[in-house]
């Protein structure tokens, strides 16, 4: 299993509450229907930890089964396709990255 980070900036002139509704009514149950995905978080920055600016407005984190069939799901699964064609109303892109976990992590 693996994980991607994505970050967002959003677009000028749209409002927040659209596209967070955007995502509940629309992302989170598109990408529930992709096959090599395991699960999927959003989340809103709020600011920078250690200071400055805020680096960007939303990251998503998404676990996938492996990184071959992600990125074959990304490019033929209609889902993800619906979802490509909608997001840009609302975000830019900014960064994306894949990896893996590197076990045992924290948890309490």
């Amino acid at each position: 299993m693996g994980t991607a980070a994505f970050t967002y900036q959003l677009k000028p002139g749209v409002n927040p509450a659209d596209y967070e509704r955007w995502i509940v009514d629309f992302d989170y149950p598109h990408v529930a229907l992709i096959p090599s995905v395991v699960s999927q978080k959003i989340y809103k920055i709020g600011g920078a930890i250690m200071g400055g600016a805020k680096p960007y407005d939303y990251l998503e984190i998404i676990e996938y089964t492996t990184l071959e069939a992600f990125l074959n799901d990304l490019q033929t699964n209609p889902n993800a396709q619906a979802i490509a064609a909608q997001v840009g109303q609302y975000v830019n892109f900014q960064t994306n990255a894949w990896g893996t976990f590197i076990p045992p992590g924290v948890s309490h």
